[in-house]
């Protein structure tokens, strides 16, 4: 018994030192710990949280996903998704959740990791729009535009097919 309180107080200062959030679940979902770093991620006070499934306190673009996949996860594997903060900013964050098992094998509790993502993915949505603005501007040109990437052909605009005579497909194989 000591030798596992002693572990648990270990683990306790781990997860509450690292800058993910983590939240413990029960079985149905509500709240029964969460470190620092889940509070101040979604900007909600621990005693609020206790008790209540994050499902009922945090509105996201895409609910049904979120619960298909979050409690239910087998491969570990984590899901994206945008949540609105209890102070009422949208971010993005990626969880990863794992189920506890007791003794008997039954599930007890449920560990949420997640992390804030919301700057990857402004960077990323950002580097879709700049490809797609960079497509318009080469398939709109009189010019015709590759790009090489270790000697091989990864982008031939529509001009090159009426200059050289050869399709996109043609060129790739």
């Amino acid at each position: 018994k000591v030798a596992v309180d002693n572990e648990v107080k270990r683990l306790s200062i781990v997860a509450q030192k690292i800058n993910n959030g983590v939240l413990i679940s029960d079985i149905e979902s509500n709240a029964i710990w969460a470190n620092n770093a889940y509070l101040k991620l979604f900007g909600i006070d621990l005693n609020d949280l206790l008790g209540n499934r994050p499902s009922d306190l945090f509105k996201t673009d895409s609910t049904d996903f979120v619960l298909e996949n979050v409690n239910l996860n087998s491969k570990n594997s984590p899901i994206e998704f945008k949540v609105q903060t209890f102070r009422g900013n949208w971010i993005w964050v990626e969880m990863t959740s794992t189920i506890l098992y007791d003794t008997k094998g039954s599930a007890s509790q449920i560990v949420e990791i997640i992390s804030d993502i919301t700057e990857r993915k402004r960077s990323e949505l950002a580097l879709i729009e700049n490809e797609r603005r960079l497509r318009f501007i080469t398939d709109n040109s009189s010019d015709g535009f590759m790009i090489f990437k270790d000697n091989e052909i990864i982008y031939y605009s529509s001009q090159c097919e009426k200059l050289f005579g050869y399709s996109w497909e043609q060129v790739q194989s």
